[in-house]
């Protein structure tokens, strides 16, 4: 097994369990209390886990509460499962044509598209309520940049609300590229534990010619507090994995995957 399927392996372990033990890890994974060590360093270092005698907790920030999914803070997502949402964010940046006009919502992924999108020479107009991603491509000067405004939100790291959602009533998207905390495969939900951003991803389905999902696989198969949309309204999902690998978790839903 390579290392960094090993450490997706840990990382989903951690997360469903709230803790793991490193004798245990190394019954699983046939490998040395070394390496498992250096495992879950690799994992504190992305925030993910808080490393203790034996073993490691899941740090207090995210996790399950009552069998639903809780995000991290903003700032503490952007380092978390960098490597793999690089993979996204390249597949996303390559679906992107000259001269449309697109979203990008708040999401640590999309950040990284932001940071791909800036050093690139495609000549495009992006919408979005994400500061960072907005700072992020005010150095290119080929892209028009527009904030819809609203109230700033410190959890989703962008703007949300009324006023916000009525300046975006005013667009028509080629492409909308947008975050989720979790998907419930048995009915499709696609679920938000924000209720304001639930609103404004919600209003994003509705005004793309193709709404696209950028998650890490991890999403799939779980649930949290707000339904903003459904798979059925989807067009295009991006993950990390190989199209094929999501084929049989997928089967129920037309959608396009990469």
């Amino acid at each position: 097994m390579l290392a960094q399927e090993r450490l997706g392996k840990i990382r989903e372990m951690v997360k469903r369990d709230g803790k793991v033990y490193v004798n245990e890890l190394c019954e699983i994974f046939d490998i040395s209390e070394d390496s498992i060590r250096k495992d879950l360093k690799k994992l504190e270092n992305q925030g993910l886990i808080e490393r203790i005698y034996g073993g490691a907790l899941l740090k207090e920030e995210q996790g399950l509460l009552n069998g639903k999914v809780r995000t991290a803070r903003f700032d503490t997502r952007l380092h978390q499962d960098v490597s793999l949402k690089e993979i996204i964010a390249e597949k996303a940046l390559n679906i992107i044509e000259n001269d449309e006009v697109i979203y990008i919502d708040a999401s640590s992924t999309n950040v990284l598209l932001a940071e791909k999108l800036a050093k690139s020479d495609k000549h495009i107009t992006v919408v979005s309520n994400c500061l960072s991603i907005l700072t992020s491509l005010s150095v290119n000067p080929n892209i028009k940049l527009i904030c819809p405004g609203g109230d700033y939100n410190a959890e989703v790291a962008g703007f949300t609300g009324i006023s916000a959602l009525r300046v975006l009533g005013n667009f028509y998207f080629d492409k909308t590229f947008i975050g989720v905390v979790a998907i419930d495969l048995s009915t499709g939900d696609l679920m938000l534990d924000n209720f304001e951003d639930a609103e404004i991803k919600s209003e994003l389905i509705g005004i793309s010619k193709d709404a696209i999902l950028v998650c890490l696989s991890s999403k799939l198969g779980k649930k949290t507090s707000y339904k903003f949309g459904e798979l059925s309204q989807i067009d295009t999902i991006i993950t990390e994995l190989n199209p094929k690998d999501l084929l049989d978790q997928l089967k129920d839903f037309d959608i396009t995957t990469i």
